[in-house]
């Protein structure tokens, strides 16, 4: 259907170069036709010049010199929107992705033409950034986990390993792919959020109850540390996509359960005010240190070696993209020693409260 398209806007182009040219050519035939009749009409010709013969042989060969040279001007004209294409074009191929070309032209096709290209062009630097992403921020990423798997995979070619211990060393290679792959899905997500620029499949769904399916989600972490949960979340209903939102309240919470004391608390309090909705996730961990604090929603960024266990510096960049799409924010508070708060800040023009 694409190439179809593009197709007809090809051949919309050629009809309207071909109507212009015999627009010219017919427009400066009729001046030159109308020039020499006069000339005529008034007998202010040359003396001897054969009356009806040489003023349709000047009005034929004036109008085309004329129309040809008038034409050439204006398909000069039209065909550099073709050329700032064409120039575009090679600048992608070089590797170039941050060209864009202005969407102004009188055509429509023109400009439906450079809107596929800016269109096209985003979505290329969308791959230069995730290959980019791989090569430079990644790749240390991978070496601890990859080690560990081929490390333990050769221990396991000892033939004198007990049944034991084998189990043990499969356990850690198990537990180091399945870091690999959720490495790999971050950094998956996270590429593509950051190329989009709307959300998808928006529902009217109950946001207290997301909230609260996603901490049943780690019913056996809380549990097992004696956690427990001191919620304030009323009735609120919310305009969005529940899948990323839930990804959201996913990472917040699970960081709130791992940094948190055994036998301590977790807050989280909803409420609306000045036009918004307030999500506010607190615990009463580790706390994250004032140098740590600016950084903690960049990629990779795991700077605080008190709360950089168990991840992979993805999960708050994720959270952050995730809410600003949403035409929220999000921000941390904490002190070193005193636990952590994230709030998150949603519009509350897209959502509805009950009564």
């Amino acid at each position: 259907m694409k190439r179809k398209n593009t197709l007809g806007r090809t051949s919309l182009v050629w009809l309207y170069f071909a109507l212009v040219v015999i627009l010219i050519l017919v427009i400066v035939t009729l001046i030159i036709s109308a020039i020499m009749f006069l000339a005529f009409r008034k007998n202010d010709l040359p003396p001897g010049t054969p009356a009806g013969i040489i003023p349709i042989d000047l009005m034929v060969i004036l109008g085309a010199i004329l129309g040809t040279v008038v034409a050439m001007l204006v398909i000069k004209q039209i065909f550099k929107p073709i050329e700032r294409l064409s120039k575009g074009l090679r600048l992608v191929s070089a590797g170039d992705f941050s060209v864009r070309l202005k969407e102004k032209s009188m055509f429509g096709t023109i400009r439906e033409m450079y809107g596929d290209f800016n269109a096209m062009v985003h979505k290329l630097a969308g791959v230069e950034t995730l290959r980019s992403d791989f090569v430079s921020n990644v790749s240390h990423e991978f070496k601890t986990p990859i080690a560990a798997i081929e490390g333990y995979a050769t221990l396991l070619q000892n033939k004198n390993l007990t049944k034991e211990r084998a189990q043990e060393y499969i356990e850690k290679i198990l537990s180091n792919a399945r870091k690999l792959s959720t490495l790999t899905g971050d950094i998956l997500n996270l590429t593509k959020l950051e190329n989009q620029n709307d959300v998808p499949d928006k529902k009217n769904y109950r946001l207290d109850e997301q909230i609260r399916m996603a901490i049943l989600m780690f019913e056996a972490e809380w549990s097992a540390k004696d956690i427990q949960f001191d919620l304030d979340l009323p009735e609120i209903f919310f305009l969005g996509n529940d899948g990323m939102m839930l990804h959201v309240w996913h990472n917040l919470i699970a960081n709130a359960v791992k940094f948190s004391e055994r036998n301590s608390a977790v807050h989280i309090e909803m409420h609306t005010a000045e036009g918004k909705i307030f999500v506010c996730i607190r615990d009463e961990g580790c706390g994250i240190s004032q140098e740590a604090l600016p950084h903690i929603f960049e990629k990779f960024y795991q700077g605080d070696s008190s709360r950089s266990t168990e991840g992979n510096g993805l999960g708050l960049a994720l959270a952050k993209r995730i809410v600003t799409l949403h035409g929220g924010e999000i921000s941390a508070e904490s002190r070193q020693g005193e636990g952590a708060a994230f709030t998150v800040a949603l519009p509350l023009a897209h959502a509805a409260q009950t009564a």
